[in-house]
């Protein structure tokens, strides 16, 4: 499915706390339309991406904070 922009993806699993699955190329995260319902999308990535803990912030590759 397109994405708006290039991050879209990245802020998705951010903002809504995404879960890693097993190396790293697939995320799994919830959204909820409403309250009481959820919809699991799960994200693919030709190659892994680490856990939170080791994203960069944006202030340390170079870009304002939000």
């Amino acid at each position: 499915m397109p994405a708006p922009s290039p991050w879209t993806s990245l802020e998705l699993l951010f903002e809504h706390q995404g879960t890693r699955i097993g190396d790293g190329t697939r995320w799994r995260v919830a959204l909820s339309p409403e309250a009481g319902k959820l919809i699991w999308v799960e994200i693919r990535f030709d190659k892994p991406f680490p856990e939170f803990d080791a994203w960069p912030t944006r202030e340390q590759i170079g870009l304002p904070p939000r």
